[in-house]
């Protein structure tokens, strides 16, 4: 990110001699001059560093001058040298990926300037980072950039300090560095030619203008960006859409859209003032917009759903694309709907033969599979879906426990997975990019590279490894099966890494205590509970230590188990039947929709329990819902029965809050709050008999669970006196539940927490039991809640 740079130029200014360099993991510095001005340099180090910087710490300490008569920047070496300075635990900090920056774009379009529609245009202030980095310390001998040795003029910039591509390492031009090709599977392949710049730069042209016109010709474009390939094609044509989601396997998950500027944004979505800055920041990540009724959008890409997908270019290729083909293209992962994203042209050219009727490739090989961040503003807040490129491997702050801590690996979860660092004492982790859902080979051999990758560049091999309860979960009995590397193993249930992950980022802000108790609400699809059932529908009294489950959403059998999950209506029987509703005269399509024969066995299973799961889910809940009120009865992807159950609420009238038409019954049983949805079942069978339309049904559904809560959290707080409240968990995506239930909360006299970096869906998993661990160490068993897991 051009730090040394700074130093450099600091330095000058301020007339202080000495050198920097890359010292591994940290920056080391040797300055000396005139007091005042040193420690003026000192100050303008901090004040002036460069937009993407980061400094942890700054250590000063007092050496012996050595006469240096200037201000340089030395070759990097592996480890500091100088006996005489004491520095701190250290830990390593690397970029990740950032978008274009305002000064390259307008070079990338500037006829005048060398690098005049240069598709890798960069500077220390944007580019590839992380994605090419293959071990530290950062020099482009250590990057896949070794590759390309620059031109004149490139070393030229390198090497002045007063250029803004001082050191940087993927600086690049059309005479020296990456280059496109061009390749149409069974035809021609083109590539970049010449021995000029201006041949070079026409042969660039033609192929982007060949894509372009491939694009309105309807076909489907795998193109090569920072962390892998990217399917393209004319988000405005429905035949196109349905044809990628053919090949791709992907058949109703929405798609993002790439647009090229904010005002194509908003001709797609309502775009915020927040919303506009995620658009244009550094990170450019897709950021879901409430979607415009009138948005000239393929119906194929949203499928339904309230919101859209938007990201700007990112890079300066696909700014050139964007501006060649003049509308909004789809722009999703280059995969199969199974697979981790493609990442180099061998691998790109097997995987998607069938999915891509042409392949624009380049030259550059990528280090680091990443997929494109997912944001959305949530009330006041940004809130992350997918962390990913943008924003991952940024170190996330730490809490700071007692008993200096080994470094500790979370493992993360079986959906959404990423794992977590913790560096030994560093007070920071470093929490992967988003990998992918990890019951795929495929994903999980990715999910191991990667680990590898960042246990070497970080240093960090951990002694200690979290993991979840769930006996299955490859990413536990990876855990389990290693356990000769580490010193201990912790298992940690899944709701309370949830919520412990909420507990870790406050911590680490200050905004809570050390061993603070709160109450936590962990709403989501799935997690193994202590006592062998399906838990997600939780209410803890938790710490960063341990957990107690003092309330539950009711449990109903699934019927099937994993099967029931890819039939709703098998969880809508169980749900029925559980409260006794199987006879309402509304429930009747839903019999008639399984087929007399499937309901002979369903009604076999449940009254003998064979093959049936119990579970609290709220994700299960929400799957029956939308089965019985008809969003959604045959899923193509996880989450879109909740989805479109949430969707079709936004069409029904607003209700006075104060008259609900039915609640969830709120009563003690086994010691513990059970919430038992069989009266706002009744009701919502009653409306569908009365004819209430189904957004109306879904909104009465929405509001009794979110008020159910907030009463549930009063109950604790009278036998607890706790009075803040923790969320998390995949559901409170949910933009409507997430905020009621915030409301009521705050208008009842709660302080809400939630993620301050992480998503709430299982993407925060790692990090949570990271912290669960952190906090056990050198921790008695007598100290341990019930349902807590125990070292092993």
């Amino acid at each position: 990110m051009g730090f040394r740079p700074h130093v450099l130029r600091v330095a000058r200014r301020n007339l202080v001699s000495g050198w920097a360099r890359n010292a591994g993991d940290h920056v080391e510095l040797h300055a000396e001059g005139d007091d005042a001005l040193v420690a003026s340099f000192l100050v303008d180090l901090e004040a002036d560093a460069p937009a993407t910087a980061i400094i942890a710490g700054l250590v000063v300490e007092q050496t012996t001058p050595k006469g240096c008569p200037d201000f340089d920047i030395l070759p990097s070496v592996a480890d500091g040298s100088d006996d005489d300075v004491h520095l701190p635990t250290r830990r390593t900090h690397i970029s990740p990926d950032l978008a274009t920056c305002p000064d390259c774009l307008r070079e990338l379009l500037d006829p005048d300037d060398r690098r005049f529609h240069y598709p890798f245009a960069n500077c220390t202030n944007c580019g590839p980072r992380f994605t090419i980095i293959e071990a530290l310390p950062y020099d482009r001998a250590s990057t896949s950039m070794r590759e390309f040795t620059m031109c004149p003029a490139c070393a030229s910039e390198y090497g002045d300090e007063t250029d803004r591509r001082f050191h940087a390492q993927p600086d690049a031009c059309f005479l020296c560095g990456p280059s496109l090709s061009l390749s149409i599977p069974g035809g021609q392949t083109l590539h970049v030619t010449g021995e000029m710049v201006e041949e070079r730069r026409a042969v660039s042209d033609r192929i982007i203008d060949e894509v372009c016109e491939m694009l309105r010709e309807d076909k489907i474009i795998a193109i090569k960006g920072l962390g892998g390939y990217q399917l393209a094609c004319d988000a405005r044509d429905d035949a196109v859409v349905d044809e990628l989601r053919a090949r791709k396997g992907r058949l109703g998950k929405p798609f993002a859209v790439m647009v090229r500027d904010v005002e194509m944004a908003r001709e797609l979505g309502k775009v915020s003032g927040r919303e506009q800055e995620l658009l244009k920041s550094p990170a450019a990540p897709i950021v879901l917009l409430e979607r415009k009724p009138d948005a000239l959008l393929a119906p194929s890409v949203c499928r339904g759903l309230a919101e859209v997908g938007v990201m700007l270019p990112a890079t300066p290729l696909q700014h050139l694309l964007l501006r060649a083909f003049g509308g909004p293209l789809v722009m999703t992962s280059g995969n199969l709907t199974t697979e981790p994203i493609a990442a180099n042209p061998p691998e790109a050219h097997a995987r998607l033969a069938h999915v891509a009727d042409a392949f624009l490739d380049n030259d550059r090989d990528i280090v680091s599979r990443y997929d494109d961040s997912v944001v959305r503003i949530s009330g006041d807040a940004v809130q992350f879906a997918r962390r990913a490129r943008g924003y991952a491997p940024e170190p996330l702050p730490f809490p700071r426990f007692a008993g200096g801590l080994p470094v500790i690996l979370g493992a993360g979860a079986e959906q959404k997975g990423t794992f977590a660092l913790v560096p030994a004492g560093s007070g920071e982790a470093i929490v992967s990019q988003h990998i992918g859902d990890l019951e795929h080979v495929e994903s999980f051999e990715h999910w191991i590279g990667t680990l590898r990758l960042y246990e070497g560049l970080f240093g960090a091999h951990p002694a200690v490894a979290a993991c979840d309860l769930h006996p299955d979960y490859l990413t536990a009995k990876w855990v389990r099966a290693n356990a000769d590397r580490f010193e201990s193993i912790v298992e940690v249930q899944h709701h309370h890494a949830h919520i412990a992950a909420v507990i870790g980022e406050h911590l680490a802000a200050g905004t809570l205590a050390p061993d603070e108790r709160i109450i936590g609400i962990a709403l989501d699809g799935t997690g193994y509970g202590t006592d062998g059932t399906i838990w997600g529908g939780e209410v803890l009294v938790a710490s960063a230590r341990d957990f107690e489950r003092v309330a539950h959403l009711a449990t109903f059998p699934l019927i099937g188990g994993g099967a029931a999950i890819r039939e709703p209506l098998r969880q809508t029987y169980g749900l029925l039947a559980r409260c006794r509703l199987l006879d309402h005269p509304a429930a009747a399509p839903v019999l008639e929709a399984l087929e007399l024969q499937t309901v002979e066995v369903l009604g076999d299973l449940v009254r003998t329990g064979a093959g049936c799961v119990e579970t609290s889910s709220a994700g299960r809940l929400f799957d029956a819902m939308s089965a019985l009120l008809g969003t959604c009865t045959h899923p193509t992807y996880d989450d879109e029965a909740p989805m479109q159950l949430e969707a079709v609420l936004y069409g029904a009238a607003i209700p006075d809050r104060e008259n609900a038409p039915c609640r969830f019954a709120v009563h003690e049983s086994d010691g513990c709050i059970q919430l038992d949805p069989q009266p706002v079942i009744e009701a919502i069978l009653d409306g569908m008999a009365g004819g209430i339309p189904v957004p109306t049904l879904s909104r009465w559904f929405h509001e009794a669970l979110a008020d159910a809560l907030v009463e549930t959290c009063g109950h604790v707080r009278e036998d607890t006196g706790l009075t803040t409240v923790a969320l998390s968990g995949g559901v409170f995506a949910n933009r409507f539940l997430r905020a009621r239930i915030v409301r009521g909360l705050v208008d009842t006299g709660f302080r809400v927490l939630e993620h301050l970096h992480l998503p709430p869906n299982d993407g925060c998993i790692s990090y949570g039991q990271a912290v669960v661990a952190a906090a056990r160490m050198g921790t008695s068993d007598d100290n341990r809640a019930p349902g807590s897991a125990t070292p092993v």
